[in-house]
């Protein structure tokens, strides 16, 4: 499988005009909080130690290591 680099993905994708009207203002600033929604609950499942299946990591596994409760 070949892997793109970021040039040609930008290139064939382009630049995306700034939004003009009103709605397109309205949706642009929910889907960028709808997308800070989901990287933060993902840092907090990372910190919680919960994988996307709902099972947890053990320390150690994944190179990820968790400060031992004491």
């Amino acid at each position: 499988m070949r892997r793109e680099t970021f040039d040609e993905i930008f290139t064939y994708i382009g630049q995306v005009p700034p939004p003009q009207t009103p709605e397109e203002i309205e949706e642009h600033e929910q889907y960028l909080k709808e997308a800070q929604e989901d990287l933060d609950r993902q840092i907090q499942r990372i910190q919680a130690g919960i994988r996307l299946d709902g099972t947890r990591y053990e320390n150690g596994e994944d190179g990820i290591w968790f400060d031992e409760e004491k």
